[in-house]
């Protein structure tokens, strides 16, 4: 974030100037919570490479030369 950005939380209904530390460590669960939430709804999902595959998209292995990768750099 920017260096001039101001921070606040809102205390018994009073808006409160808070450093960036506080106002992280207030907001941070609160994201996770709505994450949560968000997930139980169905409305994020995960699948797996070879489902993907199976549905015909392509999937490229860039994994084949890694260790090859490794030792030039």
């Amino acid at each position: 974030m920017q260096a001039n950005t101001t921070y606040y939380l809102y205390v018994k209904g009073q808006k409160v100037e808070v450093s960036e530390e506080i106002y992280r460590a207030y907001v941070k669960p609160e994201r996770k919570q709505r994450m949560r939430d968000y997930r139980a709804q169905g409305k994020v999902s995960f699948t797996s490479i070879e489902s993907l595959s199976d549905k015909g998209f392509e999937i490229e292995d860039k994994t084949q030369n890694f260790e090859a990768d490794l030792v030039l750099t």
